[in-house]
């Protein structure tokens, strides 16, 4: 797959759009520049970038993951798995507690942005299954 990926590099970069790559960078640098866990125009820009609206996550899911977001940054350092705890602690609808392991891989890579993001379509990229 590595050898696939490399080969078609070039077409791969091409097919990211400016929009993508522009909003992503707005993203990366006003993480720093704001205070994330209270600021609605990143929080809503945010949701947005990562589909998180689509999940239809708590109010609550979204007030702690924001705060771990502005804490992890604000520390310039980040754990995946204390971070997949504290959002499981966090009824993410209704009241049932639910592991969102793409949306922890995407809050530990805006901290630290040489770690991979997990999601569906990494997930279906590489066949692996649904779990």
């Amino acid at each position: 797959m590595y050898e696939l990926i490399n080969r078609n590099a070039g077409l791969i970069v091409e097919s990211v759009g400016n929009a993508f790559i522009t909003e992503y960078d707005w993203l990366m640098d006003q993480l720093s520049q704001r205070n994330v866990a209270t600021d609605e125009e990143y929080q809503r820009r945010y949701k947005n970038f990562w589909a998180m609206n689509a999940a239809r996550l708590s109010p609550d899911f979204y007030d702690t993951y924001f705060r771990l977001l502005q804490n992890a940054n604000t520390r310039g350092r980040v754990d995946l798995i204390q971070v997949c705890h504290d959002l499981y602690e966090v009824p993410s609808h209704d009241r049932r507690h639910t592991l969102q392991f793409s949306f922890a891989t995407k809050l530990v890579h805006m901290v630290l942005r040489q770690r991979p993001i997990y999601d569906s379509l990494v997930r279906d990229f590489y066949y692996l299954p649904d779990a």
